[in-house]
């Protein structure tokens, strides 16, 4: 299997998996919101600190999920901060379906 396909099989897995957390974290109340929130942010600092740089934008990401779930216990914030999380699961379940698509297409041609 080239590393073509393994990278769209990669990113299949890694987007639909990341859709169903984001998707879980919009849905958490507020106590475990502020405490799974508190968590990735730590984790998300500590991943995109690290030296390699290939790591930097999963950092990044995990920076932003943490941040949105911890502003969801705001009531003023729930909301804006929710539609944010429902966008990005959405954008993630779009790109492991084509990821998907690709990925076997790529291996029905071999």
């Amino acid at each position: 299997m080239s590393d073509e396909k393994s990278k769209y099989g990669v990113l299949m897995i890694g987007g639909l998996l990341g859709g169903f957390v984001l998707l879980i974290l919009k849905s958490l109340p507020g106590f475990f919101a502020f405490i799974i929130g508190a968590l990735l942010l730590f984790f998300g600092f500590g991943i995109f600190t690290s030296r390699q740089s290939n790591n930097k934008l999963a950092g990044l990401v995990i920076i932003i999920a943490g941040m949105l779930t911890f502003l969801s216990i705001i009531p003023f914030l729930r909301s804006p901060s929710g539609w944010i999380l429902r966008i990005g699961a959405i954008a993630l379940f779009v790109l492991g379906i084509w990821s998907g698509i690709v990925f076997l297409l790529g291996l029905r041609r071999s």
